[in-house]
């Protein structure tokens, strides 16, 4: 039974008013699915005191609270009444249905409040939570009525369930295959660490009456997560395999070994495998690396820096002496690697842009030139014209 006085600031002796309100129906009024605990004393290393964290359901959690003296229960009561249960009249009164419910929603709201201090505290911290819920209780109202900021700081341990999920999930956004289990349990563990070190601080501070609650400082967020998650799955890309790679990391391999051509870079795999890592790591970081490649194609291609500015690739600008070298050496104008083809590398490699004339002459005076089917058509048509100024045809 319950006791509830109709003015909480009144002595025990001239306070009234009770309900027939017991721990079972409070339970049964708002009803829940979370686990509770209470912290039980054992013997530590060196003989200092731990706490474990002990199961107990809603009944027995409550049960401790309302077991408690009647004049301990007014005092603790009058704390949660401080904390603002909603709708709970100010000198605390219990007299219709909704009051009731309001009541016990109060301290539906303040037992999950303990749950969750619990459960997301280290066990090597636990001696630092109050180790009862009335004591919760009281802590909390006399912090509320602290005129200057309360601040609290919360550990928020992702499960290991869920940590081994969010890393198959990594592994599969970025690689294309489910992570690899001893890859998951590793992942799960150094998240762990990461979040007890990481923790956040939420500031409670009253502005106009109000109490206004703000987070100044995070805790561990997604972008850390990816970070390890990275530092984890990138032992698992080979030199050797990088081509072979699926997923995001797959996908930004193909476009930056596509632009890295493009601008007459022939990059090893080790670059490669770097480059690909790199790009999912920040929102930006295909875009850096994209403008690495541009500034390093400058760097070896100086007469084309202005058009490498313009966002034109030297594949772009070499597209005509392509055409001309197909021309005249009646070889292939697609599929030509840039990186590989010497003629091509020698005109964008000097100090000035040659032009289609020289770069015909230069391709004419190669060895090879004679032996081309351009060669024997320029030599049969001089051959006709000096026949033909003869008077011979």
């Amino acid at each position: 039974m319950v006791f509830i006085p109709k003015d909480p600031q009144q002595d025990y002796d001239n306070a009234g008013g009770e309900t027939n309100l017991t721990p079972e129906q409070i339970a049964d009024l708002y009803g829940t699915t979370k686990t509770y605990y209470r912290l039980e004393p054992a013997q530590g290393f060196l003989g200092q005191t731990r706490f474990n964290k002990v199961k107990v359901t809603p009944e027995e959690l409550l049960s401790t609270f309302f077991n408690l003296p009647t004049d301990q229960l007014i005092a603790v009561q009058r704390s949660l009444i401080n904390l603002g249960a909603k709708g709970l009249k100010d000198n605390g009164k219990l007299d219709t249905k909704g009051q009731i419910d309001a009541y016990a929603r109060g301290i539906k709201s303040a037992a999950d409040s303990y749950a969750t201090l619990i459960e997301s505290t280290p066990d090597e911290l636990l001696n630092k939570v109050p180790t009862k819920f009335e004591l919760f209780l009281e802590r909390s109202a006399a912090e509320a009525k602290n005129q200057g900021p309360s601040v609290y700081d919360t550990i928020y341990l992702t499960t290991p369930e869920d940590a081994i999920q969010e890393l198959n999930q990594f592994s599969t956004d970025y690689l294309g295959v489910a992570a690899d289990p001893k890859d998951a349990q590793e992942y799960a563990k150094r998240l762990a660490a990461l979040e007890k070190k990481s923790f956040q601080r939420q500031t409670t501070s009253t502005v106009g009456g109000k109490q206004v609650s703000t987070i100044t400082r995070g805790g561990v967020d997604q972008a850390e997560k990816e970070k390890l998650a990275l530092d984890i799955l990138g032992k698992k890309i080979t030199v050797e395999g990088i081509k072979d790679v699926g997923g995001l990391i797959g996908s930004n391999l193909s476009r930056i070994t596509k632009l890295a051509s493009d601008y007459g870079l022939s990059l090893p795999n080790t670059d490669l495998r770097q480059y690909a890592i790199n790009s999912v790591m920040s929102k930006t970081g295909l875009d850096d690396t994209a403008l690495k490649i541009k500034n390093m194609a400058k760097g070896l291609f100086p007469a084309l820096s202005g058009l490498i500015d313009q966002d034109i690739s030297p594949r772009e600008f070499l597209s005509p002496f392509i055409q001309l070298k197909s021309q005249i050496f009646g070889t292939p104008s697609t599929g030509v690697d840039i990186t590989k083809d010497q003629d091509l590398i020698s005109a964008m490699s000097g100090d000035k842009i040659p032009s289609l004339v020289d770069y015909g002459i230069k391709l004419r005076n190669k060895p090879e030139y004679p032996y081309t089917p351009q060669a024997r058509q320029d030599a049969s048509g001089f051959a006709l014209k000096i026949l033909q100024d003869n008077g011979l045809i």
